[in-house]
């Protein structure tokens, strides 16, 4: 069953027509989320709207897909160049000679890249700035404070893993103690560093009271000024 759903599926329509009304209706519901909407926003202007890692769906792109787009992305993306087989447990030779029977005899196929680039330059926009969305009715404000990183395999980013730890990385953080635990304006506060394989992003996230918004972000700013500043005490680090 697996081999023919790998190899020859069928992509009925009726089953696009659910999997479109579906995906549209649950956008619809997180684009009503403040968070959502600000890590919509972040990304899209550390990236930029055209890269793989800024752009976002809109409920028009699940509109304007029909069955060609999926037969398409099918015979260009998914050819055996492209494949691993992963078995574990009890393996022996029949079972491999299965395996390779059923998955080994695939004709070879041509991979195309996907249109979007990992461009190393950042976006012509990409400067310090702010950012206010709209949002009547919203309880909170969703605040994201980010920037363009680097990718994983950067010699900095164990550097850069340990800072992130100190200033939001775990419960204990400097974020969390000053944010929640001294100043109670939040539940949650956190700063994360997303490395992925060609590029990345570093980011800090809360949702405060729309009252306490503008001095969370000066307290945001001043701890990672401390960190700049300040050497990181032996306690801590440890």
């Amino acid at each position: 069953v697996f081999v023919e759903a790998l190899l020859g599926p069928v992509f009925p329509e009726k089953e696009l027509d659910t999997f479109r009304q579906t995906y549209i209706a649950e956008l619809l519901v997180e684009l009503e989320k403040p968070e959502v909407r600000a890590y919509r926003e972040v990304t899209e202007r550390i990236f930029g709207p055209d890269h793989p890692y800024g752009y976002n769906s809109q409920p028009s792109d699940y509109e304007a897909l029909i069955r060609d787009d999926l037969l398409r992305h099918y015979e260009r993306c998914h050819v055996p160049e492209r494949c691993r087989i992963f078995a574990s447990g009890r393996i022996d030779e029949a079972l491999l000679a299965r395996l390779n029977a059923l998955f080994g005899q695939t004709p070879s196929g041509t991979h195309q890249k996907d249109g979007r680039s990992f461009g190393s330059e950042p976006p012509s926009h990409e400067k310090p700035g702010s950012v206010h969305l709209s949002h009547p009715g919203s309880l909170q404000t969703a605040i994201k404070i980010g920037r363009r990183l680097f990718p994983r395999r950067h010699p900095d980013f164990d550097g850069i893993f340990v800072l992130n730890t100190l200033l939001g990385g775990y419960f204990g953080s400097r974020l969390m103690m000053n944010i929640r635990e001294k100043r109670g304006y939040t539940y949650n506060i956190y700063s994360t560093a997303d490395a992925m394989l060609h590029d990345g992003c570093f980011y800090i996230a809360t949702e405060v009271n729309s009252d306490k918004a503008a001095v969370t972000v000066r307290e945001i700013m001043a701890e990672m000024r401390h960190l700049c500043e300040r050497p990181v005490e032996n306690e801590e680090l440890s």
